[in-house]
């Protein structure tokens, strides 16, 4: 097949970076276990988190709380469809184990599981072109001609069976390549972001359970971004490696994040109804009393309280007013009204009509020290966030000029959160601000 892929001297090190933190992933396991009896209840938050994300970058209005109750069998009122893309993607999921990253037959068996009863051709390669176009009209990439797919995505296959290539490398080319020749009608973003999972799981199993997803949801402006820049001129996907093996970093110190703060929640951690442990309150699907066993809503630094029906909650002194749509707990943007998705002022119409990306129900990581947010915060960031913290500082003593902004972008969080943190980490003495703001540097 012919080479898609051009390498970067970067890569060797984010590699290194990556087997070390899977050491950190292992321990935390454990840590988890040994408060725990096992880590299943863990694995499945993780999991949920992915869903939710996939299935939120394609368009679906679901609530974090929304997906785990449909996922523990609750009823939920939402749209059919929605509800429909949440339950083929757990089947989907749990196939993981059984599916060859190699075999096409299993690539459509596993389109078939994610797509049931959503579009025709159903667990089969499309017979019609397509193209990912904007709403003003403007085609960003077309797909490859109907009649080339099967054999396109058997060269993949072929490829993926003999290559050499790291298997995070692997695993990001493999993504990319399906994404660019889009062998499917609908459901080409999860699937390839299933099979990037799956290619790594293979390799590591506990890749099954790294939420990347979730880190692609929070940083779609980026995902689109390396994905265009890839398909650009001549094919070479290395942007878009670029960005997953990022995405895969920081998704791993996420999962940290999480057990480390569900072992260190009061009770179990896993919300056996009495919110003790990650969940905050409400997400706009219950009472704030049943969370049907496992974190209804998660919450565990995304959400703060009331995902979708804020009604003029106040977050530390600040009314945000009544929300009709999705509230991050600091402000509330495109609430579905928007054609499009606006990054940093480039927007991204079309590609996710109406999907409310910028802050969308996410704290992702922001600490509150301690205080307690709507009164019934059992658990969640005990005292401070050590997670977002260090990988702050790990990030800075590489990069001692970094901005802000940049900051938010390699951790996947917002600009908000960001200086949060650096308020914090300087308030605290480890991190110092060397020379003026435009051209000085920060020591860790």
């Amino acid at each position: 097949m012919k080479t898609f892929y051009t390498e970067s001297p970067l890569w060797h090190e984010k590699i290194g970076g990556i087997h070390v933190l899977l050491e950190r992933v292992k321990i935390s396991e454990e840590r988890f276990r040994e408060q725990n009896g096992d880590a299943l209840h863990l694995r499945k938050l993780s999991r949920i988190m992915s869903i939710h994300a996939s299935t939120a970058i394609e368009g679906n209005k679901l609530t974090l709380g929304q997906v785990t109750a449909i996922i523990n069998g609750a009823k939920v009122y939402g749209p059919p469809k929605d509800v429909r893309e949440v339950q083929n993607a757990w089947q989907a999921y749990n196939g993981l184990d059984s599916y060859d990253p190699w075999s096409v037959e299993d690539l459509l068996r596993a389109h078939s599981l994610m797509t049931s009863g959503l579009i025709g051709e159903s667990g089969e390669f499309r017979s019609v072109d397509v193209a990912v176009v904007r709403s003003d009209g403007a085609i960003m990439h077309r797909g490859a001609a109907p009649a080339s797919v099967p054999q396109l995505v058997a060269e993949l296959f072929g490829w993926g069976r003999e290559s050499l290539a790291h298997p995070l490398i692997k695993s990001s080319a493999v993504h990319f390549m399906l994404e660019h020749i889009h062998p499917f009608r609908d459901g080409n973003g999860r699937i390839g972001r299933l099979w990037q999972t799956l290619v790594l799981s293979k390799w590591n199993p506990l890749f099954a359970w790294m939420p990347i997803e979730t880190l692609v949801h929070y940083n779609q402006a980026l995902y689109y971004n390396a994905l265009q820049e890839s398909h650009s001129g001549e094919v070479d996907c290395r942007p878009f490696i670029d960005s997953m093996l990022d995405m895969i970093e920081n998704s791993m110190y996420r999962y940290i994040d999480v057990a480390t703060e569900t072992v260190s929640a009061a009770d179990d951690g896993i919300n056996d109804g009495t919110n003790g442990g990650i969940n905050v309150v409400n997400d706009g699907t219950n009472d704030g009393t049943d969370y049907y066993g496992i974190n209804d809503g998660i919450n565990d630094r995304i959400n703060m309280v009331n995902e979708a029906t804020n009604d003029g909650i106040n977050y530390g002194g600040r009314n945000f007013g009544t929300n009709g749509g999705i509230n991050d707990g600091i402000n509330v943007v495109n609430d579905g009204t928007n054609d499009g998705i606006n990054y940093d002022g480039t927007n991204y119409d079309g590609i996710n009509d109406g999907i409310n990306v910028v802050n969308a129900g996410i704290n992702d990581g922001i600490n509150y020290v301690g205080t307690n947010y709507g009164g019934t915060n059992g658990g969640i960031n005990v005292g401070a966030d050590d997670g977002i913290s260090l990988r702050m500082l790990e990030v800075i003593r590489k990069f001692p000029a970094i901005t802000a902004k940049q900051l938010a972008e390699r951790l996947g969080c917002s600009r908000r959160t960001a200086e949060r943190h650096i308020a914090g980490l300087k308030a605290s003495g480890r991190l110092i601000r060397v020379g003026p703001n435009k051209n000085g540097h920060w020591e860790a």
